[in-house]
């Protein structure tokens, strides 16, 4: 038995707006938001500061979580406009591109702020 026509609908819907989200670049964030951020936003933001464009298999590694809840944070992150996501072959024309994540250009400047102040905090 097929399921009603409109939780199809419902379920394409749901991808299509993933699919948007993804290309959206929200304004330029403060650095008080960031600093309210959850603390797994705080370090998924401090890895990709430190490692630049990363995988999420390598994310999970770095941060020791479960793979579905780096990629519910990261899908957060692209949401806000401060994570960005992008394709790229490994040198081969075979299979699929590798997927990493980085923080996008629009933020960077408020992300270095906080990672100054984060870098201050530590030390003192």
């Amino acid at each position: 038995m097929l399921p009603p026509l409109y939780s199809r609908i419902d379920r394409v819907d749901t991808l299509i707006n993933r699919g948007v989200n993804r290309n959206v670049t929200m304004t330029q964030i403060e650095v008080t938001e960031i600093v309210n951020f959850p603390p797994l936003h705080k370090q998924i933001i401090s890895v990709l500061f430190e490692k630049g464009p990363i995988t999420r298999n390598k994310l999970v590694q770095s941060l020791k979580r479960a793979r579905t809840t780096i990629y519910d944070q990261l899908s957060k992150l692209m949401g806000q406009g401060l994570v960005r996501s992008f394709a790229k072959h490994d040198g081969t024309k075979r299979g699929r591109p590798c997927v990493l994540f980085d923080l996008t250009e629009d933020n960077r400047e408020s992300i270095e702020e906080f990672m100054a102040l984060k870098a201050v905090s530590e030390a003192t």
